[in-house]
């Protein structure tokens, strides 16, 4: 505040070399006194008499009627007569330093919103653990059944693969075999 004082006082033209704080607390326009205001580093519509005036950057406003900036009213009681109405007097003002300023309060909703932020992370990454696991889970249970079905098919090609093909045996080996196979059927004739 003690800042923006000294450069009111400093004043020559239209021009002023000021130092300005930033913080994200204080509002963006400041009200020095009655009919003086601090436009800080922004975007703004000011209206006198009902004339709008876009302003950009920081500036100095000095009105002599009731003002609104971005629909806040800024009113004066000291009322002056004129015949025609004039508009706010606006005055560049060249920053010479610039400092940011933060609060305790600011501090703790700033703390306060992060770590919001971060239970919210929080959960997500949970979320996204507990998702990867049941995941492989499902997967390990499709390899598993893929490879058991692998496994029993591959098995039954190979019991398919070690019986003989009879029509490629050699006239001995038929014989041979068909003895043994009367042989079985004759045991099993007297067993019964």
């Amino acid at each position: 505040m003690y800042a923006i004082t000294v450069c009111v006082k400093c004043l020559n033209n239209d021009t002023a070399t000021c130092g300005i704080s930033t913080a994200h607390h204080i509002p963006p326009v400041m009200q020095i006194d009655e009919n003086t205001l601090v436009i800080k580093d922004g975007e703004t519509i000011v209206n006198e008499n009902g004339q709008d005036v876009n302003v950009n950057g920081t500036c100095l406003v000095i009105h002599s009627n009731d003002v609104f900036i971005n629909g806040t009213l800024y009113p004066t009681s000291i009322k002056k007569s004129r015949i025609e109405p004039l508009t706010a007097s606006i005055f560049k003002l060249k920053v010479s330093e610039h400092s940011t300023l933060v609060s305790l309060a600011y501090l703790q909703q700033v703390h306060i919103q992060n770590l919001e932020k971060i239970s919210q992370k929080t959960e997500h990454v949970n979320l996204q653990q507990a998702f990867y696991l049941f995941s492989g889970a499902i997967l390990l249970g499709i390899f598993v059944i893929t490879a058991t079905f692998y496994y029993k098919h591959r098995r039954q090609q190979m019991v398919n693969n070690e019986q003989v093909d009879e029509s490629n045996m050699e006239p001995r080996v038929q014989f041979i075999l068909k003895q043994i196979e009367n042989n079985l059927m004759q045991i099993r004739d007297d067993s019964v």
